[in-house]
C-alpha cells in the first residue's frame, strides 16, 4: 500500500500548481476526465505506460514513473493498526454506508455551519471514515477545497483560513488528555466554531467516552445536536467487505474458511487489520491462507506477537530504550482509559533510535517530520508486556507525563522563570527523576535543574533577611528542629511513596483479575482479595463487588492428570473423584474452604476410568484395573475397604450403580454393557450382556428409585433399558450427530437427559418409556458435553464442557441461568445432596466446588424491569412477555407469576404500606396487584384503559401514585384504598415521553424526567393541585431516570448524555448542580440512592453497573464499576438493608451484587484460600507478603 505521497496525490499536486484543469490534462493524454478524476482519488490504478504519458505531459521529471513502478511491486492492502489516509481510498471497504451518511452529514453543516463530530469507541475506525472515506468522497463531489489535517497535540494554534476549506481535527480527545489549561481549551474549541461559521467544513473525530466533556461547551453542543455522525463496530457484511475487498483489488485469494474464521475472532477494527497485514505477510504466493492466519497468532495475539517479535530482535540496551519510548508516548488516564500520547521527535533520546527505527517499520509506531507516536491505542491493551509496564508504575509515569508537559510549556515560554516547578510538585518530581534518570529527556533534565536552581536562589534571599544574631542564638533550637523536620520529611515521603506503590499494585491486580475473570474466576477471586487487601482502589472495590454477582468457586487440585469422574457421599461431606493419574481420593467437603484430602486409593493401573457411589449403602465402584471394577465398602470410621471386583474383558468405560447398590452396569469399548447382581459384593453375580451400541460405551446412568438404565456411546446413540426382569431394550435415543458422553435422569426419573460432542444436550420426555419424545435442546456450548446432572429438587441442569465452561440451566424451559469458565476443559458435574454445591473436575486434574444459589436470575421471555418488596425478601421481575415473576432472595425460587396481557412489562412500584404491586407496561392497563400470597396473586384494580405506561411511583405514605405514559403527562392516582383508586389531575408540560418519575422523601415533591432534554421539579404536597416548581435544563440529551436522596435535600438525573448529576434542593425552586458523575461510555438508563444515602448506583447502555460512594456530594468518590452483563444494563435497585444492588440486563438475566466489598472480602475469605505465599512473590513482587485472610 502507498505510503504518502501517493501517485493519486502527488498527480493532483503537479496538475493544480501548473494550474491545469482534468479536462485539459484529459486533451493531453487522451483519457477521459472521469478516469483520471479516479486516479488521483486512488480509485484506479494506473499503469506505467499511463505514468509515462502523465510525466510527459506535466513535465514531472519522472517522479509519476517512479511513483506508478513502486505501485506495481507487491503491497499489503491492509493497514495494520494505522488509520486509512486520503490515499488508501481504493482499500478502503466496508464502511460505504457510513461515507454515505456522513457525506450528507457535511452538506448539512454547511448550511447550518456548525462543526461535523464523529463519534465512536476506540478501534471503531472513526479517522479512517473520515481520512479514506469522507475527503475522497467530497473531492469527488466537487467543487475542490483545501484540506487541512491536524491533532489538537500537533497544531495549539489553529489559523484561519483565507478561503473556506475543509479542516479536519482528528483524535480530538486530545484537546482534553493533553492540554490542561481550560482557557487554552476554549480558546480553542472557539477558533474552531469561528471557522465553520465562516463557511469552512469542520470535521472533529473524538473517542466516545470523551463524549460527555464536550457537552460542556456550547460551541460543541451544538455540532453534536446537529449534525452528529455515530461510528459503531463493524457488522458482519461489513467486516467481510473489509476483509475481501483489499483482497480482491490486490489480486490476492482467500483460502476457504479464513474469512469466517476472521470475522468469528473479529474484536477491535486495527486488530482485525494488523491480523490480516500479518497474514499477508506469511501468504503462500498469492493466497492468504488460514494456516498463515494461525501462524501469526490470529486477531487476539496478532499484535502482541508481532510486538514480540520485534522486542525480541533488539539488543538488551534497545530493549530498555524501546520500554522507555513507549511509556513516555503513553498518557495515564484519571478518569477515562489510557491514552496514546505523540511526543517530538526531538525528546526521543538518542539511544532509542534503533528501537524507534524497528518499531515504526512494524508500524507500531508512527512518525512524521516532527513527532511520533504509537499507531493505535489498540496496542496499549493488546500487547500484555507494555501492559504490564503501565500497570507496574502508573503513579510514575503521571509524575513524568505532567513533567513533560510542563516542559513544551517552559519551552514554548521560551523558558521563563514563571513556568518552573516549586515546592511539592518539584520535590515530587525531583525524587522521581532520581530514580528514574534515564527516562529523563533533556530539555526536562534542563527543566528540573532550573527549578532545583531557582528554589534554592529563593532560599537563599529568605535567609539573607533573617537577622545574623537571631541565627546566632538561635543556631542549634534551629538545627535540633531541621533535623526533625528533616526525619519527619523522610517518613512522610516514604510513607507516600508506599501508598503511591500499594495503589498501583493494587491497580495492577485488580486489571489481572478482570483479565482473568472470564477464563479463571477462582484466581480473578484471589486477585481481587489482593488487591482491595493492598490498597482500598476504585478498581479494587469494583472487581470484589464484581465478584459477588457470580458463582463463588473454590478450587483445588486432587490429582495431578484429568479428573475422569467424581460423587458425592449421600450426606454431601465427602467428594469422591477418580482420575487418569490411576487413583481414586477422598475429600472432606463439609466446611467452608478448600476439600480436605482423605484416602487415596491405589491398585497399580495407570489410569482410574470412572466410578459410581451409591447414596444408599456406600457401595463404590471403581474401574481400577486393565480387566477389573473394584467394589468397596467404608468402614465406620471413613477407611474404604476393597469387598470384592467384577472381572472383564478390559478396562470399563463407564459404571453406574442402581440406587440401593443391587445392579453394576459396566460399559465397554465393545459397544456392550455388562450387568451384574452386586447385592454381595464379594460374590457378584453375572446378569448378562447388554448389546447396548455399535461403538464404545461413554456413559451410564441409571434412574433413581427404578430399574432403568440409560446409556450413550459412540454410535450417536442413547438407549433406554429396562433391567427389572430380563433385559428389554425400551427406546432409542437418536436425536444427536455425535458421541453421547453424558447422561443424566432428573430427581423423579420422569425426564431422561443426553449431551454430546455435537455441543448440545437433549431432553427427552419420560411419560410413555417406550416411546420417549424429545422435549428441550439446551444449545450454547461450543464444545464436546462431558459433564450432565440434575439439582435434586429437580429444578436445574449442570452441564460441562470442553469449551471451558460449566453452565446452569433452568430444567423448565431451558433457560440458561449462568455460565462459569474453568481455566482448563471440564469434566463430569454432580450436585450435593442438598443443592447447595455442585462440583466439576477438569482436564488437569482440578476440582472446582461451584457456591449455590447463584446471584443470578434469568428468564427466556428477557428481564425488562425490576422492584424490591420492601417488607418481605422478594424481588419483582418484569419481563418481554408481560409477565411479572416473583422471586424470594434466598433460595431464589419463583414463587409466583402474574401474567398480563400485553407487551413487555415497562415498570414496576410495590405500595410503601404492603403487599401491593402497581404494573405497567407497553400496550397494557395499569394494574394493581395484592401479593400478599405470590402464588395466588390477584388484580385489585384497573387504572384506566389499555396503553403503554413508562414509569411509576408511590409517595412514600402509599397514598398516591404517579403513572406516566405516552401522552408525555403524569397522572396522579389516590390510592388511599388500593381496590378503588381515584384519577386526580394530570402534570402536562413534557414534549416527549416521561421515563424519571419519584417523589421526594416528605412527599410534597415529585421529579420527572423526559426525552424532551429536560427534567422537572412539582409540588405535589396538596396532589388535588399540583403545580411546576421549576423546569431542569442541565442535561444535553434525555433525561432517563430520576432519585431523591433519603434526606431529601438531592436529586439524582441520570441521562443518555452519558452522565448522572446532583442537584443540591435547598430551595426547590432553584436547584444547584453539585457535581458530575462521569464515567460511563453510554447512556445512563437508571439512577438509585441507597437507603442511608451514602452510595448511588447507576446503570448503563454501555453494560456496567456503578456503585459511587456520594457521602460528599460535592466531591464524590470514584466508582466501582459492576461487570457481569452481557448487553445493555436497563435497571438497577438498592434492597431495603442496602446491602444489595439488582440490577437487570439485555442478556435476559437479573444479577445481585453486594454493597459491601469487607463483607465480599470476607466471604471470599471462608470460601477458598487466598493467594499462597509463592502466588504473592509471583505476582506482587514488589510489596512484601501481607496475610490476606484471618
Amino acid at each position: 500500500m502507498e505510503e504518502s505521497p501517493s501517485f493519486g496525490a502527488e498527480l493532483r499536486r503537479i496538475r493544480t500548481g501548473q494550474g491545469m484543469s482534468l479536462a485539459d490534462l484529459a486533451n493531453l493524454v487522451h483519457y477521459s476526465r472521469g478516469y483520471l478524476s479516479k486516479l488521483e482519488t486512488g480509485a484506479r490504478p494506473v499503469s506505467v505506460d499511463l505514468a509515462h504519458q502523465l510525466d510527459d505531459a506535466l513535465d514531472a521529471a519522472g517522479l509519476l514513473v517512479r511513483l506508478a513502478e513502486a505501485a506495481q511491486r507487491p503491497q499489503c492492502p491492509y493497514r495494520g493498526l494505522a488509520a486509512f489516509g486520503s490515499a488508501d481510498a481504493a482499500w478502503f471497504f466496508g464502511r460505504e454506508d457510513t461515507t454515505r451518511e456522513l457525506l450528507a452529514v457535511a452538506e448539512r453543516a454547511l448550511g447550518n455551519r456548525k462543526p461535523v463530530v464523529v463519534v465512536g469507541p476506540s478501534g471503531a475506525g472513526k479517522s479512517s471514515v473520515v481520512r479514506a472515506g469522507l475527503l475522497p468522497a467530497l473531492a469527488e463531489a466537487g467543487p475542490a477545497r483545501p484540506v487541512r489535517v491536524l491533532t489538537p497535540a500537533s497544531s495549539p494554534v489553529i489559523e484561519r483560513p483565507a478561503a473556506p476549506e475543509v479542516l479536519v481535527v482528528d483524535q480530538f480527545e486530545e484537546i482534553f488528555t493533553l492540554r490542561d489549561d481550560e482557557r487554552d481549551r476554549r480558546e480553542f474549541i472557539e477558533s474552531l466554531a469561528g471557522i465553520a461559521a465562516e463557511g469552512s467544513l469542520v470535521v472533529l473525530s473524538l473517542r466516545a467516552d470523551f463524549y460527555a466533556r464536550c457537552l460542556r461547551y456550547p460551541d460543541l453542543l451544538e455540532g453534536l445536536r446537529q449534525n452528529q455522525v455515530t461510528v459503531g463496530p463493524m457488522t458482519e457484511t461489513q467486516l467481510r467487505a473489509a476483509i475481501t475487498g483489499p483482497a480482491e483489488r490486490a489480486g490476492l485469494t482467500l483460502e476457504a474458511g479464513l474469512v469466517e474464521l476472521l470475522v468469528n475472532d473479529a474484536e477491535a477494527l486495527p486488530l482485525l487489520s494488523h491480523a490480516l497485514m500479518a497474514t499477508w505477510a506469511e501468504r503462500e504466493g498469492t493466497t492468504l491462507t488460514v494456516a498463515g492466519y494461525h501462524r501469526t497468532g490470529g486477531i487476539a495475539n496478532a499484535v502482541a506477537s508481532t510486538a514480540e517479535q520485534v522486542y525480541a530482535a533488539l539488543t538488551p540496551p534497545d530493549r530498555d530504550a524501546a520500554r522507555r519510548l513507549l511509556l513516555r508516548l503513553v498518557r495515564i488516564g484519571e478518569r477515562e482509559q489510557d491514552t496514546r500520547r505523540p511526543a517530538g521527535l526531538d525528546t526521543v533520546a538518542s539511544d532509542s533510535a534503533t528501537a524507534l527505527g524497528e518499531l515504526t517499520s512494524a508500524r507500531l509506531l508512527t512518525t512524521d517530520a516532527d513527532t511520533v507516536t504509537i499507531a493505535h491505542e489498540a496496542l496499549l491493551s493488546a500487547w500484555p508486556r507494555l501492559r504490564d509496564w503501565i500497570n507496574a508504575d502508573r503513579d510514575g509515569l503521571r509524575v513524568h507525563h505532567q513533567l513533560a508537559e510542563a516542559t513544551a510549556a517552559w519551552e514554548a515560554e521560551r523558558r521563563h522563570p514563571s513556568m518552573l516547578y516549586r515546592g511539592p510538585r518539584l520535590v515530587l518530581a525531583a525524587d522521581w527523576a532520581a530514580e528514574h534518570a534515564d527516562r529523563l529527556g533533556g530539555a526536562e533534565r534542563d527543566f528540573l535543574t532550573a527549578s532545583q536552581d531557582r528554589e534554592r536562589a529563593v532560599a537563599e534571599r529568605e535567609r539573607r533577611h533573617t537577622r545574623r544574631l537571631r541565627l546566632l542564638v538561635a543556631g542549634l533550637a534551629v538545627l535540633t528542629v531541621l533535623a526533625g523536620v528533616a526525619t519527619t520529611i523522610a517518613v512522610v515521603q516514604n510513607s507516600a511513596s508506599a501508598r503511591e506503590r500499594d495503589i498501583a499494585v493494587s491497580r495492577q491486580l485488580a486489571s489481572e483479575a478482570g483479565q482473568t475473570r472470564l477464563t479463571d474466576p477462582s484466581l480473578a477471586a484471589q486477585l481481587n482479595l489482593a488487591a482491595y487487601r493492598v490498597a482500598d482502589t476504585p478498581e479494587a472495590r469494583g472487581g470484589l463487588l464484581s465478584a459477588s454477582g457470580t458463582v463463588h468457586v473454590t478450587s483445588s487440585k486432587p490429582h495431578s492428570d484429568t479428573i475422569t469422574d467424581l460423587a458425592f457421599s449421600a450426606d454431601g461431606r465427602t467428594l469422591v473423584t477418580s482420575g487418569l493419574d490411576g487413583t481414586t481420593r477422598f475429600s472432606d467437603v463439609a466446611h467452608a474452604g478448600e476439600p480436605v484430602p482423605g484416602a487415596v486409593l491405589r491398585t497399580g493401573a495407570a489410569t482410574v476410568t470412572a466410578l459410581a457411589l451409591d447414596p444408599v449403602t456406600g457401595l463404590l465402584a471403581t474401574a481400577d484395573k486393565p480387566a477389573a471394577t473394584g467394589l468397596w465398602t467404608t468402614t465406620s470410621d471413613g477407611r474404604p475397604v476393597r469387598a470384592g471386583e467384577v472381572a472383564g474383558p478390559g478396562q470399563a468405560t463407564a459404571v453406574a450403580l442402581s440406587h440401593g447398590g443391587r445392579l453394576l452396569a459396566i460399559g465397554q469399548e465393545d459397544g456392550g454393557v455388562a450387568v451384574w447382581d452386586v447385592g454381595d459384593p464379594a460374590r457378584p453375580v453375572a446378569r448378562g450382556t447388554l448389546p447396548a451400541h455399535r461403538g464404545a460405551v461413554r456413559s451410564l446412568v441409571f434412574a433413581p428409585h427404578a430399574s432403568l438404565l440409560l446409556t450413550g456411546g459412540d454410535d450417536f446413540a442413547g438407549g433406554l433399558w429396562d433391567l427389572a426382569g430380563p433385559p428389554v431394550r425400551l427406546a432409542s435415543l437418536d436425536t444427536h450427530t455425535a458421541t453421547i458422553r453424558a447422561v443424566a435422569f432428573s430427581a423423579d426419573g420422569t425426564t431422561a437427559a443426553t449431551g454430546s460432542d455435537d455441543h448440545s444436550v437433549d431432553l427427552f420426555s419420560l411419560a410413555d418409556v417406550r416411546r420417549p419424545v424429545r422435549g428441550l435442546r439446551l444449545s450454547g456450548h461450543t464444545n464436546a458435553i462431558r459433564g450432565l446432572t440434575f439439582s435434586p429438587d429437580g429444578r436445574t441442569i449442570a452441564t460441562a464442557g470442553d469449551d471451558q465452561t460449566v453452565r446452569l440451566w433452568a430444567a423448565a424451559d431451558g433457560t440458561l441461568l449462568t455460565s462459569m469458565a474453568q481455566p482448563q476443559p471440564a469434566r463430569r458435574a454432580a450436585f450435593s445432596p442438598d443443592g447447595r454445591m455442585f462440583a466439576t473436575g477438569d482436564a488437569a486434574g482440578g476440582l472446582w466446588l461451584w457456591h449455590l444459589p447463584p446471584p443470578v436470575f434469568a428468564d427466556r421471555a428477557g428481564t425488562t424491569t425490576l422492584a424490591f418488596d420492601p417488607h418481605r425478601p422478594q424481588l419483582a421481575v418484569g419481563d418481554r412477555e408481560g409477565r411479572v415473576h416473583l422471586r424470594a432472595l434466598g433460595d431464589r425460587r419463583e414463587l409466583g407469576v402474574l401474567s398480563e396481557q400485553g407487551g413487555p412489562v415497562g415498570t414496576l412500584a410495590y405500595d410503601p404500606r404492603g403487599p401491593v404491586l402497581a404494573v405497567a407496561g407497553e400496550d397494557q392497563v395499569t394494574r394493581l396487584w395484592d401479593v400478599a400470597d405470590p402464588a395466588h396473586a390477584r388484580v385489585v384494580a384497573s387504572l384506566g384503559d389499555r396503553t403503554t405506561g413508562h414509569a411509576l411511583a408511590f409517595r412514600p405514605d402509599g397514598r398516591v401514585l404517579a403513572v406516566t405514559g405516552v401522552d408525555h403527562t403524569v397522572t396522579l392516582w389516590d390510592t388511599t384504598e388500593p381496590a378503588w383508586p381515584v384519577r386526580l389531575p394530570a402534570l402536562s408540560g413534557h414534549g416527549n415521553d416521561i421515563f424519571g418519575l419519584a417523589f421526594s422523601p416528605d412527599g410534597r415533591l415529585l421529579a420527572t424526567g423526559s426525552n424532551d432534554y429536560s427534567g422537572r421539579l412539582w409540588d405535589v404536597a396538596d396532589p388535588r393541585a399540583p403545580r411546576l416548581l421549576t423546569r431542569l435544563t442541565d442535561h444535553t440529551n434525555a433525561v432517563s431516570s430520576v432519585a431523591f436522596a433519603p434526606d431529601g435535600r438531592t436529586l439524582a438525573t441520570a441521562s443518555n448524555d452519558h452522565t448522572v448529576h446532583l442537584l443540591d434542593l435547598g430551595d426547590p425552586a432553584r436547584p444547584v448542580l453539585l457535581s458530575e458523575l462521569t464515567g460511563h461510555a453510554a447512556p445512563v438508563s437508571s439512577v438509585a440512592f441507597s437507603p442511608d444515602g451514602k452510595l448511588v448506583a447507576t446503570a448503563s447502555d454501555d453494560g456496567s453497573s456503578r456503585i459511587w460512594e456520594v457521602t460528599d456530594r460535592a466531591k464524590p468518590n470514584p466508582p466501582a464499576v459492576l461487570t457481569g452483563h452481557t448487553g445493555l444494563a436497563y435497571v438497577v435497585a438498592f434492597s431495603p438493608d442496602g446491602k444489595q444492588v439488582a440490577s437487570s440486563g439485555e442478556d435476559q438475566t437479573v444479577r445481585l451484587w453486594s454493597t459491601d466489598p469487607a463483607e465480599v472480602a470476607g466471604r471470599l475469605c471462608a470460601l477458598a484460600s487466598p493467594l499462597s505465599p509463592d502466588q504473592w512473590d509471583r505476582r506482587v513482587f514488589t510489596v512484601p507478603f501481607r496475610r490476606l485472610c484471618g
